[in-house]
């Protein structure tokens, strides 16, 4: 009988870390990024306070004109989204040839940007196992200045953009964060 309660609890703990194992292998947010594809990013289904308006592909153009001027994309996407107060959001994925492709690309996008007469246009921060930087510009609305957000970062060769009309960098952030990339 001794036998068999040791059997028993030697094979409860094998299937529980066999389970445990592979269940970090199965998830494919944060991590490898061999199984994903722009339009994948861009969608996230448990986006808590945003409502998914749509996607879109991005050409080449696209991406250019909002950004750098860039030759080696494989694929790019834009997702929409909406908050409560009708705010709107976008997330932007654009898959280049590689992963020192993307790193230059974020590189060379952020040397676009003036210096801000006060303050500091980048601020560097982690989430989802990786660096990213937000990013602070001014808009003009009702005749004021208004600050305005998005983030960027590289995973691999894909670089993530997101970004919004919000005046507050933490709701853009969150939905930065649920991406998972």
């Amino acid at each position: 009988m001794k036998l068999n309660r040791n059997l028993l609890v030697y094979s409860t703990l094998a299937v529980m870390i066999l389970t445990l194992s592979l269940s970090g292998c199965i998830d494919s947010n944060g991590g490898d990024m061999s199984e994903v594809d722009a339009a994948d990013i861009v969608v996230v289904e448990n986006a808590s306070g945003f409502e998914y308006l749509g996607s879109r592909a991005m050409t080449a153009s696209d991406v250019s004109r909002q950004y750098v001027e860039v030759s080696d994309i494989s694929d790019a996407a834009e997702g929409l989204y909406q908050d409560t107060n009708a705010v709107d959001y976008y997330i932007h994925a654009v898959e280049l040839e590689s992963s020192s492709a993307a790193e230059g690309f974020v590189e060379e996008y952020k040397a676009t940007f003036r210096p801000l007469s006060s303050g500091e246009r980048f601020a560097e921060e982690a989430f989802n196992d990786h660096g990213a930087t937000r990013i602070t510009t001014y808009t003009t609305s009702d005749g004021t200045q208004a600050a305005r957000y998005k983030y960027i970062w590289n995973n691999e060769n894909f670089v993530i953009v997101v970004g919004g009309n919000s005046v507050d960098p933490a709701a853009i952030r969150n939905l930065a964060e649920v991406t998972g990339y």
